[in-house]
């Protein structure tokens, strides 16, 4: 009679039993626990654990590139908004920019945004001039963008600074240095305005120009913020 041979019973674990660690948003690779980053229970978001900033998916079209930092102006004081506009926008305007520059701060009075870095500013007055001049100051060469066009693309972003220009619809988003130090000075004693401080100017598209300064103008784009929104992955 033939011996009726026995299957012996594995020891390993069925495959689906297994469990895989988490990807890495940037690196596409596994985190271990040992590494994990921490979790910003507000916004959902991975945070660096060393530098305590959002963990931002990149690709290689969306790697920063610049070397220049960039300030986001969030210090205003909202008054034609009703409330601090600042919240609505600054997740959405901080990946923006970060797919464009290495280093990017936000420039407010305090410190508005926890786990994002920030530029204090010294100076007691709401007008955007005296920020730039004190960016400028410490920095020579900088990008600054207001934090309320939340329709701004990274193709406009790099257009401006690749021409080392302003958007001619909007002096608050594009390039400055130091060799405007003295432009800046003179319109603080005159006018507070930012138009003609760097003269290379250039139109950007109509609707990345868009300021959202009430709230009627928050409801007038509202279907564009939102898709703008989706496509940065922010609820």
């Amino acid at each position: 009679m033939k011996k009726i041979q026995k299957h012996k019973t594995s020891t390993h674990p069925p495959i689906h039993s297994f469990t895989h660690p988490p990807i890495h948003p940037s690196t596409h690779s596994p985190i271990h626990s040992s590494t994990r980053p921490l979790i910003n229970p507000s916004t959902h978001q991975p945070i660096n654990p060393s530098t305590h900033t959002p963990i931002l998916p990149t690709s290689s079209s969306l790697l920063p590139t610049s070397s220049i930092p960039c300030f986001i102006l969030a210090g205003g004081k909202s008054s034609r908004f009703g409330e601090d506009k600042a919240k609505h926008f600054y997740t959405l305007q901080y990946k923006i920019c970060k797919s464009v520059f290495k280093e990017v701060y936000f420039a407010a009075k305090y410190k508005k945004f926890k786990n994002y870095p920030f530029f204090i500013e010294k100076s007691k007055t709401y007008a955007p001039i005296f920020a730039l001049e004190e960016i400028i100051k410490k920095h020579k060469k900088v990008f600054v963008i207001n934090i309320d066009t939340p329709l701004i693309t990274p193709k406009t972003i790099r257009k401006l600074l690749s021409k080392k220009a302003v958007a001619a619809q909007n002096p608050l988003i594009g390039y400055y240095d130091y060799t405007m130090l003295k432009k800046i000075s003179k319109s603080k004693k005159t006018n507070l305005k930012i138009y003609g401080i760097n003269k290379n100017s250039i139109k950007i598209p109509k609707k990345e120009a868009v300021n959202i300064n009430k709230k009627e103008d928050l409801k007038l784009n509202l279907s564009n913020i939102i898709r703008q929104r989706r496509k940065w992955n922010i609820k």
